[in-house]
């Protein structure tokens, strides 16, 4: 994000120049095929308890939904620039938001994700609850019938239902007011869709960024 000053504006093309060489010096063909075997934590059988004992604790009404993950560590043969690998690892999701902090020159941050946590434009806040997930297909009839199929869906509707609700539990002491969508809609990342609710809010005058990212997080 680069903001500039209106009265500086004619300096546009001066200070997009650099920017420009550094993106044509990125290498766009890391070498990150090349790694030693992936290791998996949980392994397969490990993880297949995990998701037998959420359900279970589901059924028993003891949650109403849990994300599970895994860590997967690769390691590569050279060092490689890290926009190029963010950029080798979503070579065809293209999620909505991708962005990537670079801590030092051996450790960086990067994140493709196809959900919004929040904007804001001066006292108003947007933010999203993004669920379910079905391909996305080229074939446009065959795109429909799996659309339809993740709308019509009653665990995926419940699915965005309950973050939808999340949401707005955790934003709505922040607001003066906060109103979500009536009911959610089909978005596109990349070769997936999946179900979304848009929500919208007032900001109170006295709530920051800070108090957005702690009710968030």
């Amino acid at each position: 994000q680069v903001v500039l000053d209106p009265e500086r504006a004619p300096a546009l093309e001066e200070i997009l120049r650099p920017l420009d060489a550094m993106v044509e010096t990125v290498d766009t063909r890391p070498q990150v095929n090349r790694a030693a075997p992936r290791r998996e934590h949980p392994n397969l059988p490990d993880w297949k308890k995990q998701v037998s004992g959420v359900l279970d604790r589901i059924r028993g009404d003891e949650l109403q939904k849990l994300v599970l993950a895994r860590r997967v560590t690769c390691e590569c043969e050279r060092k490689v620039e890290p926009l190029a690998l963010a950029r080798e690892c979503f070579p065809e999701e293209e999620p909505s938001i991708l962005f990537a902090y670079q801590v030092d020159g051996d450790h960086c941050f990067f994140v493709g994700t196809p959900e919004l946590l929040y904007r804001r434009n001066g006292r108003t806040v947007y933010s999203e609850a993004v669920a379910g997930t079905r391909k996305f297909s080229r074939d446009h009839k065959e795109n429909e019938r799996l659309a339809m199929e993740l709308l019509s869906s009653h665990k995926d509707r419940r699915e965005v239902d309950l973050v939808r609700t999340g949401i707005d539990q955790l934003l709505s002491p922040l607001c003066t007011r906060l109103q979500a969508d009536a009911n959610p809609h089909i978005h596109r990342a990349g070769n997936v869709q999946h179900l979304r609710y848009g929500l919208a809010g007032r900001l109170m005058e006295t709530t920051t960024d800070a108090d957005i990212l702690a009710a968030l997080s």
